[in-house]
């Protein structure tokens, strides 16, 4: 008995606007299979290919949007996965005024972190 794929990706970190994102989908089937969009949409200049590969750069902000994933294995049998999507601005940028230590700072999903040896 084949219960088809099973997905490993549930959730994906935000884009970023103006900046390459890529991000691979992952399930458990091996062979072929095909990854498509059946609810929602990527902004445009983000892609899905066929692959499961989310590529691309957007210059739309966008907040959280649930995007449902299918995909569909070489028997037909398919599995749909709901993610979350969002696209965030470029963090902003400014001076450190102390010459030593470590700084966080946090974009949607994404934690940065910057150091300074001087």
């Amino acid at each position: 008995v084949t219960i088809g794929p099973v997905w490993i990706t549930t959730s994906i970190p935000s884009a970023v606007r103006g900046i390459a994102y890529s991000q691979q989908l992952n399930v458990t089937e091996d062979g072929t299979k095909t990854f498509s969009i059946v609810s929602g949409s990527l902004p445009s200049g983000i892609t899905l290919s066929s692959s499961g590969l989310i590529s691309g750069t957007t210059s739309t902000l966008l907040s959280s949007t649930n995007i449902t994933f299918r995909v569909t294995d070489d028997d037909g049998k398919t599995a749909d996965q709901v993610i979350a999507f969002s696209v965030a601005d470029q963090p902003v940028g400014g001076t450190l005024y102390q010459s030593v230590g470590s700084y966080t700072f946090t974009v949607p999903s994404n934690v940065y972190q910057v150091s300074c040896k001087c």
